[in-house]
């Protein structure tokens, strides 16, 4: 039995055959529409169904899943979300390592996300550019790599970090990176994630 807990709209009264009719998605829909105002609730429900009528196809109760390629509600668009010179120097003086600080400043001058910025190797730095094939990129479509033309800016900060590199002598992951991201001592000193340093990068990538 599924059931809305708290919605005017139900669907625990649809019959098991009518699962299986693509015309039911439109009904599904409107179900979860009725939590437009909190998508994440609604991609939610909509997440668990389908992986309910997934099951059903498994198990031979039903033919099809109609919500196979549905859309979600939810979207997190942060492209408006840009560090200023100054939010820069206030999470840098309030980092809990200068490690911490350099990547947040890497990502603002390369544009290159979180997973790519932790495993950032020096093989990876040419007298030029950075060359490095995303993780992302890795995924969909290995041998795809990106140059990223080195700013006299980026250079001096690549210094920087040549010249104090991990005390531990081991490479970040991804998960510590933000454990020590997120660690910062008394007020948080600006409002902007380290994720939105990929926004304002002033040195755009060459594909």
């Amino acid at each position: 039995m599924i059931q809305a807990d708290d919605g005017p709209l139900a669907i625990a009264s649809l019959p098991v055959a009518g699962l299986g009719d693509p015309r039911v998605r439109q009904h599904l829909l409107a179900w979860r529409d009725q939590w437009r105002a909190t998508p994440r609730k609604a991609d939610y429900a909509m997440q668990v169904l389908s992986a309910v009528l997934s099951w059903a196809v498994d198990r031979g109760t039903l033919a099809v899943n109609v919500l196979i390629g549905h859309k979600g509600l939810y979207a997190s668009d942060r492209a408006d979300q840009i560090w200023s010179d100054e939010e820069i120097a206030r999470f840098v003086k309030a980092a809990p390592s200068p490690e911490v600080g350099y990547i947040v400043r890497l990502a603002c001058l390369t544009g290159l996300r979180r997973g790519d910025l932790v495993r950032l190797e020096w093989d990876h730095v040419g007298d030029i550019a950075i060359v490095i094939e995303p993780n992302k990129s890795r995924r969909r479509r290995p041998g795809k790599a990106v140059t990223i033309p080195l700013l006299d800016e980026t250079l001096e900060l690549l210094a920087e970090i040549k010249a104090q590199q991990d005390s531990r002598g081991r490479p970040w992951s991804s998960a510590r990176w933000r454990s020590r991201a997120c660690r910062r001592p008394g007020p948080a000193p600006c409002c902007r994630r380290p994720e939105d340093g990929r926004g304002p990068s002033t040195a755009p990538s060459i594909r």
